[in-house]
C-alpha cells in the first residue's frame, strides 16, 4: 500500500457555526500554499456605506493544500479554516475517489471544555500544606464540573476544588488528556474521503 500525494482546493462559504462528529486517525492537511478570499453582500443591504461593526452577508474562502494520504478510506483534517465555517458547504476537490463525508469539528478547546471531558476520569490534586508550605499531591477523580464547581474523589472522601481553605489546583494525568479529548485548539474541518490502493 501506497500513500497518495495530491493537492486539494478546498472552498467553504462561511455563515454560522455548525457540528461535527469526531474520529480517530485524522491526516493533517499541509497549510495553505495559495488562498483566496471572495466578499458577497446581504443582498437585503440598505443602501449607503457599510457599517463595519454589523456586516451581512457571506465570504467564499478558497484555499490550496498539499495531502498525503494512505490507500483506503481515511479521515482528513484541515486545521485553521474560518470559526463561522459551514461545513456542508465546503467545496474538496483534487483527491481521486471524492469526499464521503464533511464536518466542522465544533469542539474547542478551552478549560471548561477540558474539564467536561475530564469527568469520570483521574488527576493530581496539588495542594499546598498550611503548616509546612510544602506541596501535596493527591490522585483523585473528578466527579462533576457542575457550572465550574470541580468535585473530585480522593482516597480522603468527596471534596470540592478550593473549599479546603488551601492553595490548591489539579492537573491531568495522561489518561485524562488522552488527545484532549478530541479537542482543537484551532478550529478543523474535516472530510472522510478514500484513496485507491495502488
Amino acid at each position: 500500500m501506497g500513500a497518495a500525494i495530491m493537492r486539494c482546493g478546498f472552498a467553504a462559504c462561511l455563515l454560522g457555526p455548525a457540528a461535527t462528529a469526531a474520529m480517530a486517525a485524522d491526516n493533517l492537511a499541509e497549510k495553505p500554499s495559495a488562498l483566496a478570499v471572495t466578499v458577497y453582500r446581504a443582498p437585503e443591504r440598505e443602501a449607503g456605506s457599510v457599517d463595519l461593526d454589523a456586516l451581512e452577508g457571506f465570504a467564499l474562502i478558497t484555499e490550496t493544500r498539499t495531502v498525503h494520504l494512505p490507500a483506503g478510506l481515511s479521515r482528513l483534517r484541515f486545521e485553521g479554516v474560518a470559526d463561522g465555517i459551514e461545513a456542508a458547504s465546503a467545496i474538496v476537490t483534487g483527491l481521486p475517489e471524492g469526499v464521503i463525508e464533511k464536518n466542522r469539528d465544533a469542539k474547542l478547546l478551552s478549560p471548561s471544555a477540558l474539564l467536561a471531558g475530564a469527568v469520570g476520569k483521574p488527576v493530581t490534586l496539588l495542594r499546598t500544606d498550611k503548616k509546612t508550605g510544602k506541596l501535596q499531591r493527591l490522585t483523585g477523580t473528578v466527579l462533576s464540573d457542575a457550572q465550574g464547581g470541580v468535585v473530585f474523589q480522593t482516597a480522603q472522601g468527596i471534596e470540592a476544588l478550593r473549599c479546603s481553605g488551601l492553595a490548591e489546583t489539579f492537573v491531568f494525568t495522561s489518561a485524562a488528556e488522552g488527545g484532549s479529548n478530541g479537542l482543537a485548539a484551532i478550529p478543523p474541518c474535516r472530510c472522510r474521503c478514500e484513496a485507491p490502493c495502488r
